[in-house]
């Protein structure tokens, strides 16, 4: 009879992604030699898709704006990510990289006197002068007034009017950023970063990220900042793991027959010893074992 013959399949043709798998596939008779007679609707696939998933950029949520009015910024997590394992971001560098830090709130202070409602009275000889201003709008929450006083002439009367401008208390999230606040060429870019995320592993060798963009004072994206004075985006973290301490194998407990020696064994951290179950996810050494194993 004629059937259908296979090798193994060759190797992925991308090592990460959507490869192509093939193998040979022919009819042979029980001789070995080709056959022509072999059942078309029973041919092994000769090719298939294979590879596995590649490396790819991950975010978390959007943070809240690190301020309630004026020039905040807000931020999420961003993470190379390979089959859940945290990579160094250089494996994700042929990729779109998504925006991690971003302004928030961008809108200018406003007088204070479009911000809430206030009233003054002046009294001046026997006239009680009643001024109020009534308007609308959110803005920030006032800390502190400055005030400029002019005059004017009503009359016989002085009246005296006041205007006033807010100062927002000061944001000490991020020194760099809020230093850009305060440059007046916003065309100017300039190179923003964050705080060290948490180390990826709780011990061991891990990785640590922050948010590192270039932007523009007034919030939007720059191209000009220094490539060469790009802060680091990664590096290195983590503290030793808990691990098993071995002693001095003791001398045996019988000089001939079966006896026995042992040796100390903890589980250390930092010179510290611990709870046995600390290190349950190592190989345990040996603590007790046989010796001079002869007759008397």
């Amino acid at each position: 009879l004629y059937s259908w013959r296979f090798t193994s399949s060759g190797v992925c043709f991308l090592s990460a992604g959507t490869g192509v798998q093939t193998r040979a596939v022919q009819c042979l008779r029980p001789d070995g030699k080709p056959g022509l007679d072999c059942d078309a609707s029973q041919r092994p696939a000769e090719t298939r898709a294979c590879g596995k998933p590649c490396p790819q950029w991950h975010v978390g949520a959007w943070s809240s704006c690190s301020r309630s009015c004026g020039k905040g910024f807000k931020r999420r997590a961003l993470h190379c990510t390979h089959t859940e394992l945290i990579l160094q971001r250089d494996h994700c560098s042929g990729l779109r990289k998504p925006q991690e830090l971003d302004f928030c709130n961008l809108r200018e202070f406003l007088p204070l006197k479009h911000q809430m409602v206030y009233r003054f009275y002046f009294y001046f000889f026997l006239f009680n002068l009643h001024v109020e201003e009534d308007v609308s709008g959110v803005g920030c929450q006032v800390t502190s007034l400055l005030s400029l006083w002019g005059v004017c002439s009503l009359g016989r009367m002085g009246v005296s009017k006041r205007s006033a401008r807010r100062r927002d208390k000061e944001d000490d999230d991020n020194d760099a950023l809020k230093a850009s606040y305060d440059k007046e060429d916003s065309s100017t870019p300039k190179w923003i970063f964050m705080n060290w995320d948490a180390c990826s592993t709780s011990c061991g060798e891990g990785v640590q990220t922050r948010a590192v963009q270039c932007l523009r004072p007034d919030g939007k994206p720059g191209l000009d900042c220094d490539a060469s004075q790009r802060p680091a985006e990664t590096r290195a973290c983590g503290k030793p793991c808990p691990q098993w301490h071995v002693g001095a194998w003791s001398s045996c407990s019988r000089s001939c027959g079966k006896g026995f020696k042992r040796r100390a064994l903890h589980c250390t951290h930092t010179e510290l010893i611990l709870q046995r179950d600390h290190c349950s996810g190592l190989r345990k050494p040996q603590e007790l074992d046989f010796c001079n194993l002869r007759e008397c």
